[in-house]
């Protein structure tokens, strides 16, 4: 859904390119900012509603009706605003059609299978230059939900998947290395030993139990006796949705890590690549980037940073005053 601000003709937003992005994927809706929307935003759950030239994806799943925050909404403030805010709903559109599995492999005439190598990541799109020269575009939205372009590509590295020439977007999803969560507990099995040092990716988080992943489609539940032996600590202070952190791997059957045991000092093991050839998943945290004194308590007492200020998002859901 895409709006027109009060005294404009034409959204700060480009629906064309919008529509050409995501073609059959989604509908594009173009609304003015009066009584449409008024009426509109009468009808949707609180903190649904899109108006004065903003934009906002509905995903497929109606878990945005209770969660907004899985409906984003985009801001545009004028039309220097009309790159940014068309890119962001392009890509909300993109991911919320591959989470629904409405992406399917591409197979319509025109669609080749091609290989080539990358020549580099920028933002959310890399440029892969294919055999005979042809440029094409590796979209992340179009790959794996919830991983970023370049922990799955680098500059170099060999590609090779489905073509369209129409778009000129190349589609790697038949190469990705783990398609299922046995095939990615196949791969830790081959990749890592009992008692390794491994890097995960926070999930989710509770006071009780932080969720982490080993790999994109391999989950794992931890609970607090495993990461700290404070009694007061809640693990909702301790860790934040998307960080990057080291565990020890215990069992592989059934999968289990814990946090507590694990030194400073332990170089973790690389994490698994997705593509053949590409980087590992997951890195290190950049300690350079790190406030934290250079000597720290062990795992089990010290506590991690506290989780970022939800001040934008609500800024983002509330969206100033009400359409006019």
């Amino acid at each position: 859904m895409l709006t027109l601000p009060t005294g404009y003709d034409e959204p700060f937003g480009d629906p064309d390119e919008l529509k050409e992005a995501v073609g059959e994927l989604a509908e594009v809706v173009l609304m003015p900012t009066n009584d449409v929307s008024w009426a509109f935003s009468r009808v949707m759950p609180p903190m649904t509603q899109v108006y004065g030239g903003a934009g906002r994806v509905y995903p497929v799943d109606h878990g945005w009706v209770l969660d907004p925050a899985r409906s984003r909404l985009r801001f545009a403030y004028s039309p220097q605003d009309r790159r940014r805010i068309t890119d962001q709903l392009i890509s909300d559109a993109l991911q919320a059609a591959l989470t629904a599995g409405l992406v399917e492999p591409l197979t319509r005439p025109g669609v080749q299978q091609r290989s080539g190598r990358v020549q580099g990541v920028i933002g959310s799109r890399a440029l892969v230059t294919l055999d005979g020269m042809a440029v094409a575009t590796v979209w992340e939205e179009l790959t794996v939900p919830g991983v970023a372009l370049d922990q799955l590509l680098v500059k170099g590295q060999s590609a090779a998947g489905s073509y369209d020439q129409v778009s000129r977007r190349l589609d790697l999803r038949a190469a990705l290395r783990f398609a299922d969560a046995a095939g990615a507990l196949a791969a830790v099995d081959e990749a890592y030993q009992i008692d390794d040092v491994v890097l995960v990716e926070v999930a989710a988080v509770a006071d009780e139990a932080v969720t982490v992943r080993l790999l994109p489609e391999l989950t794992v539940d931890v609970g607090r006796d495993a990461v700290t032996s404070n009694p007061t600590d809640m693990l909702s202070g301790l860790f934040s949705v998307g960080e990057v952190v080291a565990c020890r791997l215990v069992t592989l059957s059934p999968l289990s890590l814990r946090f507590d045991d694990v030194d400073d000092e332990e170089i973790p093991r690389p994490a698994p690549s997705l593509l053949p050839g590409g980087p590992p998943w997951l890195r290190p945290p950049d300690p350079r980037l790190s406030t934290a004194p250079a000597s720290r308590p062990p795992p089990a007492t010290r506590s991690r940073a506290a989780r970022p200020c939800a001040d934008d998002q609500r800024r983002q859901l509330l969206g100033g005053a009400a359409p006019r």
